[in-house]
């Protein structure tokens, strides 16, 4: 996955290191800046996870533009499998509060967007039901507007006998 058009967005900012997120239609998490983060060697960390049957499936070599404009090239992991393998880490005791802090940042990154999803079906459940009110008085609108017309052809046609008549 060799791209300079990747989108990244950080997730979150931490003793000046930013955990990053990048997508191409799938999101992957940075792995490197977690692990400097958490006191952990990059290339040590990367070689047990490639020895775990699950994690090594789910790492990427990505190319993409940071935020400044620089070309980046890292290891990554998938979004979906970053909790579970931060979870995972073994890290020093000094560590542990940044850890809880990293899984935090990208748990409320996660929330966020299902939050919004969920905010996004209310409103389009509410757009919908005003749509089906409107429907209903167009069409009673249309309704009211036939029969106007019939009774407009009706008097139209009314003759001088048939009133005599009626």
């Amino acid at each position: 996955m060799k791209n300079e058009k990747l989108k990244s967005t950080i997730v979150a900012r931490m003793n000046n290191i930013d955990l990053v997120v990048i997508e191409d239609g799938e999101k992957y998490v940075a792995i490197e800046p977690i692990c400097k983060l958490l006191g952990i060697a990059p290339q040590e960390e990367l070689e047990s996870m490639k020895k775990d049957l699950a994690l090594n499936a789910e790492i990427r070599l990505v190319s993409y533009t940071d935020q400044v404009g620089k070309l980046v090239e890292m290891e990554v992991i998938s979004y979906k499998y970053v909790l579970g393998w931060l979870y995972g880490l073994n890290v020093d005791a000094q560590f542990k509060d940044t850890q809880l802090e990293c899984y935090s940042a990208f748990w409320n990154h996660i929330t966020e967007y299902t939050a919004f999803l969920k905010e996004k079906e209310k409103l389009i459940s509410e757009k919908l039901a005003v749509v089906e009110l409107k429907e209903l008085d167009f069409q009673n609108a249309k309704d009211m507007l036939l029969e106007a017309k019939a009774d407009l052809s009706m008097a139209r046609n009314l003759t001088f006998y048939k009133h005599l008549e009626g």
